[in-house]
């Protein structure tokens, strides 16, 4: 596992899979106006699949190979070290 505050990483990998959700919910509930319900269902099965791979895959990057601080000084602003190199990301 990568060095970093423990707590800013569980910060980070739950702010990135709730972003993610939203993604898949939003796209479900505009899919489904477009649908039949047995369509629906099947799609609705493929994304969640997808989202959810998204969110276990970003999961373990960050716990395997990131140092994550959290700047309390800004709402939703992180650094992320890797490396050498430090960037910051934010919303």
């Amino acid at each position: 596992m990568a060095c970093g505050d423990e707590r800013a990483r569980k910060k980070l990998v739950k702010f990135c899979g709730k972003k993610i959700t939203e993604v898949f919910d939003g796209s479900l509930s505009y899919i489904e106006m477009f649908l039949d319900d047995a369509q629906y269902a099947k799609v609705r099965s493929k994304i969640l699949r997808i989202g959810n791979n998204a969110i276990r895959s970003i999961t373990t990057e960050i716990n395997d190979h990131y140092g994550v601080d959290y700047d309390s000084r800004m709402d939703t602003v992180v650094k992320v070290k890797e490396g050498n190199n430090e960037e910051k990301a934010g919303n």
